[in-house]
């Protein structure tokens, strides 16, 4: 099983333009498994963390969007991340949780990029949780592109969504959208109830208008 895991890294080292497109996303679907198994040892999964680091954007999110949708443990306490090293004495399910948002977070640009949000659009009706949504959304907060905002409004009118996610949505459209959509606020913000209509009416007095 060692050797197995140790070949899985070995892999991750090669240069990925070496790589068949179906080679390489097989190898990172790889690394997401062992980075992600309570059954691996820490020297592994932190192996499979760091070969994930040489490989796109473009191949590792789409493997680690079903993770990062998960959000935070919820059957342990919290476990407050102080870098890697530290970690390694957190609960397993902590371990896992902050490699995964390490790996997610290496991959984003430090300036605003279209060219990322056009990836985060495009995962967008792949996220199968509230938290994934909401994780693709705020991304395109600082990585806009044009073409989200039909994607978007549609989520804003979509009342069988999540309340945070269409007002979520929402914050992106005011940001960046070419649209005004006060108007719609205002008329979700009249309908609603309780902490949904105190989000919208939030919303509307954003001081980023």
């Amino acid at each position: 099983m060692r050797f197995a895991l140790l070949f899985i890294v070995c892999v991750g080292l090669l240069a990925p333009v070496c790589m068949a497109a179906d080679e390489q996303q097989r190898a990172v679907q790889r690394h997401v498994g062992v980075m992600t198994s309570a059954k691996n040892s820490w020297e592994d999964r932190c192996a499979a963390e760091d070969a994930l680091q040489k490989w796109p954007a473009k191949l590792v999110l789409p493997a680690l969007l079903p993770h990062i949708s998960q959000g935070m443990p919820s059957r342990i306490g919290i476990w407050n991340s102080g870098g890697r090293e530290h970690d390694k004495r957190a609960p397993i399910e902590w371990q896992i949780f902050y490699a995964v948002h390490r790996s997610w977070n290496h991959c984003a640009p430090s300036k605003p990029s279209a060219e990322y949000g056009e990836l985060m659009l495009e995962l967008l009706p792949n996220a199968k949780t509230n938290t994934g949504r909401l994780r693709l959304i705020d991304s395109l907060a600082r990585h806009w592109t044009p073409k989200a905002e039909k994607e978007l409004s549609q989520l804003l009118a979509d009342a069988s969504r999540a309340y945070m996610v269409r007002v979520r949505a929402g914050l992106c459209l005011m940001l960046h959208g070419e649209k005004d959509y006060h108007k719609a606020f205002l008329e979700y913000a009249k309908t609603a109830k309780g902490k949904e209509r105190k989000a919208w009416y939030d919303l509307l007095v954003d001081p980023r208008h």
